[in-house]
């Protein structure tokens, strides 16, 4: 399972009261000073490179599909949260919400990246 220091906050409570942000609490529990983290400003902060396994942002890829310690493998990836007592189909609903929306835009910017030839150096 993920550890929290790996995690970037991204369901949090916030009460009426403080609108602004001030204090809140995340998917653990724990209490989040600052403001309320905005998931679409951040939407390829943890982009894999073209040499990681990226089979779960094919659109045709099914959550259901694969076992559950690879779904939370996923997750974690993508630094979703999530506390750990939650059952298979809640996972499938936090890939179906955070990750497969973003699919799309990641694979695009992957295919994006261009090596730049002035930084490669040939040793031989």
């Amino acid at each position: 399972m993920c550890t929290e220091s790996k995690l970037i906050h991204t369901e949090l409570e916030i009460s009426e009261a403080d609108a602004t942000g001030a204090i809140g609490k995340d998917g653990c529990g724990k209490e989040v000073n600052g403001p309320v983290p905005d998931d679409h400003s951040r939407l390829l902060e943890n982009m894999p490179s073209q040499f990681n396994d990226v089979y779960h942002l094919m659109p045709d890829f099914a959550p259901t599909a694969i076992k559950l310690p690879a779904l939370r493998n996923i997750l974690c990836r993508h630094n979703i949260v999530y506390n750990g007592k939650e059952t298979k189909a809640d996972l499938v609903n936090l890939f179906n919400k955070y990750i497969k929306p973003k699919a799309a835009a990641i694979l695009a910017a992957i295919e994006a990246v261009e090596r730049p030839e002035e930084d490669i150096v040939d040793v031989r």
